[in-house]
C-alpha cells in the first residue's frame, strides 16, 4: 500500500500550529521553512533574512504580532510565501511574496 502525499492545506496548517509555538520565526518562501530567533533581528539581520528594504506588516489588531517582509519581492518576482499570506488575509485582503520574519506579539520590542 503507498501513501498518499499530505495535502498543501494540511502542511500550512501544521506549519502555522508550530508557528504559534515559536518566538520570532522566518518563514521560507520556497520552502515553508522557519528560523527561530531568540531575540528581535537587527534591521541588517531582518534585511539579510528577507533579502532586501523591510517593511513592517502591523498584525496587532489580530494578536499576531507583525511580519518583516521584503519591501519589494512582489516586484522581484519573488514567490508567494502561502504560510506568510495566511496570516496576512486575517486582516487584510491580498499576497505576501518572498521571505518573511514573524515577530509573535508577547515578544515584539522594537519592530
Amino acid at each position: 500500500m503507498t501513501k498518499s502525499m499530505p495535502s498543501a492545506e494540511h502542511i500550512i496548517k501544521v506549519l502555522a500550529d508550530e508557528l504559534k509555538q515559536e518566538t520570532v520565526s522566518v518563514i521560507k518562501s520556497d520552502k515553508p521553512t522557519m528560523t527561530v530567533y531568540d531575540v528581535e533581528p537587527t534591521l541588517e539581520e531582518a534585511q539579510k533574512a528577507v533579502g532586501g528594504y523591510v517593511e513592517l506588516v502591523d498584525l496587532y489588531e489580530i494578536g499576531e504580532g507583525c511580519l518583516l517582509v521584503d519591501e519589494e519581492a512582489k516586484l522581484k518576482r519573488k514567490p508567494i510565501n502561502e504560510l506568510a499570506t495566511k496570516l496576512y488575509n486575517k486582516l487584510f485582503n491580498g499576497v505576501i511574496a518572498g521571505d518573511v520574519i514573524h515577530i509573535k506579539q508577547e515578544n515584539r520590542r522594537e519592530w
